[in-house]
């Protein structure tokens, strides 16, 4: 659908001239969408983007990024870990400290993606920008 430009009256796609003014000029793309308003397709649709200065959510990306360095953290520890255990002959201890702590590790980082997974979902299901 297209509105046009003089009346601003909203003509069928298939219509190259105004039914109401003739006016052959196409003006904004646009659709409808929730009982009739309208999107404009001519404007920025999305202003906010993940990792962006302007966040809707800074809190959220701040707790992504705290994860990712427990994560790193953990993975120090554990590297630690292990060196000591192997050091002083205790296998089991090393296994054990590889299988909790390499499961602590991708447990935090999956925290974090999914954070930024549910940001970028409600980012880009975001309704587009209503004309007035």
């Amino acid at each position: 659908m297209w509105k046009c430009e003089k009346c601003n009256e909203i003509i069928e796609d298939n219509f190259e001239v105004c039914w109401n003014c003739g006016n052959s000029n196409r003006g904004l793309e646009t659709t409808f969408v929730d009982k009739g308003e309208q999107v404009n397709f001519n404007q920025p649709q999305r202003d906010i983007h993940f990792g962006s200065v302007k966040s809707k959510y800074p809190t959220l990306i701040a707790i992504s990024k705290i994860l990712k360095i427990f994560a790193a953290f953990t993975g120090v520890i554990v590297v630690i870990l292990i060196i000591m255990s192997l050091t002083f002959n205790t296998a089991s201890l090393a296994l054990f400290s590889l299988m909790i702590g390499g499961l602590s590790v991708l447990v935090l980082i999956a925290l974090s993606e999914i954070i930024k997974v549910i940001i970028d979902i409600e980012i880009n299901t975001r309704p587009f920008t209503r004309q007035k």
